[in-house]
């Protein structure tokens, strides 16, 4: 079974303890376990603190620059993960530029396999990471949660009613 470093366990008690603090400092931090949290091993204990606060208390930690953390509100929770989606769509426009500078020819059949399929994958990404999918969901979901599945379905050549008729 998977133990926590006292430290660690240390920093999500303090974290849990200050939750509704405007900012946790780093000084303030620091002070309760006695060395550095802002890099090295006490950052990494930080955050172990910071995700078992996620799993276990769906309390999300976010760093205010130069200051600390404090917990988001559930605006600024939403606002940041489409900032973080907008990151993961580059990051796989990225990922699919360096794909595409791959000598093809000099790959053997495994390997093109390989990446024909990370190709399209990223291409997914970018295609589901992009503001006119949100809005696509967002739209068909009238206000509430959709499956993966249905949400997939949106982006198919042939959806919903449309897929029933050509059958």
């Amino acid at each position: 079974m998977f133990t926590q470093h006292h430290d660690t366990r240390l920093l999500y008690g303090y974290l849990i303890a200050n939750k509704d603090k405007e900012i946790i400092t780093w000084e303030d931090l620091e002070k309760h376990i006695g060395y550095s949290v802002r890099q090295g091993v006490g950052y990494s204990r930080l955050r172990s603190a910071i995700n078992t606060a996620l799993g276990q208390d769906q309390l999300v930690f976010e760093c205010v620059f130069g200051v600390g953390y404090k917990v988001v509100n559930a605006s600024e929770n939403v606002s940041n993960r489409e900032a973080a989606l907008n990151g993961i769509r580059r990051r796989a426009r990225r990922e699919q530029n360096k794909l595409a500078c791959a000598k093809y020819d000099a790959l053997n059949d495994s390997e093109k396999a390989t990446h024909n399929a990370l190709a399209a994958q990223y291409g997914v990404i970018r295609v589901l990471a992009g503001k006119k999918a949100t809005k696509k969901i967002e739209t068909a979901s009238n206000g509430s949660m959709l499956s993966v599945q249905r949400s997939l379905q949106l982006f198919s050549k042939a959806s919903g009613e449309e897929r029933d008729k050509e059958a």
